[in-house]
């Protein structure tokens, strides 16, 4: 399969297109009025700060969450069982490309929920989650 789509999507630009399509996607939910879930990894400052802005700009309750899992060892043998299930890509990431995005990661600075998987059970972290849903936007 080409990793040219349209004579545009290039190595050296698919990130920062990715992240325009996905804040486009948002931004048009939010829109409509309808609520968003941004699945990503957020690994930057900017990136959080302006799914944030246009949030808030648009009238909605940004709440951020970031996942962890503590427990290396955990964290890499669900990784390396992992499928992801996606036709036309691979089953997983390799442990090496973890580590590299963690190396990429800059902290969050802005108060946000931190959800502990190598703790924290999912029905505990989908509990706080929700409890966090101003009663206006369930």
């Amino acid at each position: 399969m080409s990793t040219d789509v349209f004579g545009v999507l290039r190595p050296d630009n698919s990130t920062p297109i990715a992240e325009l399509m996905l804040t486009a996607a948002v931004t048009r939910q939010l829109t409509l009025g309808m609520s968003a879930i941004i699945d990503a990894t957020g690994h930057t400052r900017a990136q959080r700060r302006r799914w944030q802005s246009i949030t808030e700009r648009l009238g909605g309750t940004f709440i951020g969450v970031e996942c962890v899992c503590s427990d290396e060892e955990v964290q890499r043998l669900r990784l390396e069982g992992r499928s992801r299930g996606i036709p036309c890509w691979p089953t997983t990431v390799s442990w090496e490309h973890a580590e590299r995005m963690r190396e990429l990661w800059e902290p969050w600075e802005e108060p946000h929920l931190v959800l502990d998987s190598a703790i924290n059970p999912s029905e505990e972290s989908l509990r706080r989650v929700l409890d966090l849903i101003p009663d206006e936007d369930r």
